[in-house]
């Protein structure tokens, strides 16, 4: 898999943002592979400037990539 630039984790974000907003449905898959059905309540942003993640009401925030829309 290849590592992703700064710029390309915020177009990650960004695009993210333009398509759904606070308050969207989604599935997260936490590190054991369950899921769980929660809503977002935030924005997508870079942690720490490095990792795209999202709030969540399941998990106060988690990675982006482990977040799907239903």
């Amino acid at each position: 898999m290849k590592k992703l630039t700064l710029s390309e984790k915020q177009k990650l974000c960004d695009e993210w943002n333009e398509k759904y907003p606070i308050g969207t449905s989604v599935v997260v898959t936490d590190d054991f592979g369950e899921e769980h059905q929660t809503i977002t309540r935030s924005e997508a942003e870079l942690l720490g400037e490095h990792t795209p993640v999202i709030w969540t009401e399941w998990k106060p925030c988690y990675l982006l990539s482990r977040v799907r829309v239903t």
